[in-house]
Protein backbone atom coordinates (compact mmCIF):
# COMPACT_ATOMS: atom_id res chain seq x y z
CA UNK A 1 0.00 0.00 0.00
CA UNK A 2 1.54 3.47 -0.70
CA UNK A 3 1.64 6.12 1.61
CA UNK A 4 0.91 9.77 0.68
CA UNK A 5 4.41 10.53 0.64
CA UNK A 6 5.20 8.32 -1.98
CA UNK A 7 2.26 9.36 -4.49
CA UNK A 8 3.36 12.74 -4.28
CA UNK A 9 6.93 12.07 -4.24
CA UNK A 10 6.19 9.54 -7.74
CA UNK A 11 3.67 12.92 -9.14
CA UNK A 12 6.68 15.08 -8.02
CA UNK A 13 9.08 13.18 -10.05
CA UNK A 14 6.70 12.82 -13.80
CA UNK A 15 6.28 16.28 -13.45
CA UNK A 16 9.87 17.20 -13.14
CA UNK A 17 10.41 14.52 -16.20
CA UNK A 18 7.54 15.91 -18.14
CA UNK A 19 8.81 19.74 -17.37
CA UNK A 20 12.34 18.46 -18.61
CA UNK A 21 10.97 17.36 -21.73
CA UNK A 22 8.65 20.45 -22.31
CA UNK A 23 11.93 22.10 -21.73
CA UNK A 24 14.06 20.49 -24.35
CA UNK A 25 11.56 20.77 -26.93
CA UNK A 26 11.33 24.07 -26.09
CA UNK A 27 14.46 25.14 -26.17
CA UNK A 28 15.13 23.54 -29.93
CA UNK A 29 12.16 25.88 -31.29
CA UNK A 30 14.61 28.73 -32.66
CA UNK A 31 16.86 26.34 -33.99
CA UNK A 32 14.40 24.29 -35.80
CA UNK A 33 12.68 27.93 -37.14
CA UNK A 34 15.80 28.96 -38.84
CA UNK A 35 14.61 26.22 -41.97
CA UNK A 36 14.44 22.23 -42.55
CA UNK A 37 18.43 22.04 -42.95
CA UNK A 38 18.47 18.57 -40.73
CA UNK A 39 17.05 15.49 -41.93
CA UNK A 40 13.61 13.80 -40.98
CA UNK A 41 11.95 13.81 -37.84
CA UNK A 42 13.63 10.45 -36.31
CA UNK A 43 17.05 13.00 -36.33
CA UNK A 44 15.20 15.59 -34.52
CA UNK A 45 14.03 13.73 -32.18
CA UNK A 46 17.71 12.11 -31.84
CA UNK A 47 19.36 15.87 -31.33
CA UNK A 48 16.55 17.20 -29.07
CA UNK A 49 16.51 13.94 -26.08
CA UNK A 50 19.95 12.79 -26.44
CA UNK A 51 22.60 14.32 -28.43
CA UNK A 52 21.69 18.31 -27.22
CA UNK A 53 21.89 17.34 -23.43
CA UNK A 54 25.13 15.56 -24.50
CA UNK A 55 26.57 18.60 -25.76
CA UNK A 56 25.02 20.53 -23.09
CA UNK A 57 26.83 18.67 -20.67
CA UNK A 58 30.24 18.46 -22.31
CA UNK A 59 29.84 22.24 -22.34
CA UNK A 60 29.48 22.62 -18.46
CA UNK A 61 32.47 20.05 -18.22
CA UNK A 62 34.19 22.19 -20.95
CA UNK A 63 33.93 25.26 -19.27
CA UNK A 64 35.28 23.92 -16.10
CA UNK A 65 38.07 21.78 -17.30
CA UNK A 66 39.18 25.16 -19.19
CA UNK A 67 39.32 27.39 -16.54
CA UNK A 68 41.01 25.06 -14.52
CA UNK A 69 43.84 24.63 -17.02
CA UNK A 70 43.84 27.89 -18.15
CA UNK A 71 46.98 29.13 -16.08
CA UNK A 72 49.10 26.38 -17.53
CA UNK A 73 47.26 27.47 -21.32
CA UNK A 74 47.98 30.79 -21.15
CA UNK A 75 51.97 29.92 -20.31
CA UNK A 76 51.90 27.92 -23.38
CA UNK A 77 49.72 30.61 -25.33
CA UNK A 78 47.39 28.07 -26.41
CA UNK A 79 44.41 29.35 -24.53
CA UNK A 80 42.23 30.15 -28.65
CA UNK A 81 42.89 26.76 -29.39
CA UNK A 82 41.81 25.06 -26.12
CA UNK A 83 38.47 27.44 -26.03
CA UNK A 84 37.73 26.83 -29.16
CA UNK A 85 37.85 22.81 -28.02
CA UNK A 86 36.67 22.95 -24.87
CA UNK A 87 34.28 25.61 -25.16
CA UNK A 88 32.82 27.24 -28.19
CA UNK A 89 32.30 23.55 -30.23
CA UNK A 90 30.05 21.88 -27.67
CA UNK A 91 28.65 25.72 -27.42
CA UNK A 92 27.80 25.98 -31.04
CA UNK A 93 26.83 21.93 -31.25
CA UNK A 94 24.22 22.83 -28.11
CA UNK A 95 22.56 25.84 -29.03
CA UNK A 96 23.84 27.52 -32.56
CA UNK A 97 23.41 24.64 -34.85
CA UNK A 98 20.31 23.37 -36.55
CA UNK A 99 18.55 20.80 -35.25
CA UNK A 100 18.87 17.36 -36.67
CA UNK A 101 22.21 18.20 -38.17
CA UNK A 102 25.16 16.97 -36.56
Amino acid sequence: MRTSNQTTRGLATRCAGLALAATLLLASAPAHAEGPAGGGIFESVLDVLLLRPISVAATVVGSSVFAVTYPVTWLADGTDGAQQALVETPFDNAFRRSLGTW
